[in-house]
């Protein structure tokens, strides 16, 4: 499942302009802040 869940986000990755990219890596970063505080 989670591997599955980065491959999607490996492609979703790749074909996103960079304009995108750096909010995108900043909201995942605090996703995984907050599941780890729980």
């Amino acid at each position: 499942m989670l591997s599955e869940i980065n491959k999607l986000k490996s492609d979703l990755f790749s074909r996103t302009s960079h304009e995108l990219k750096t909010p995108l890596i900043s909201i995942k970063g605090f996703t995984e802040l907050l599941l780890k505080l729980h």
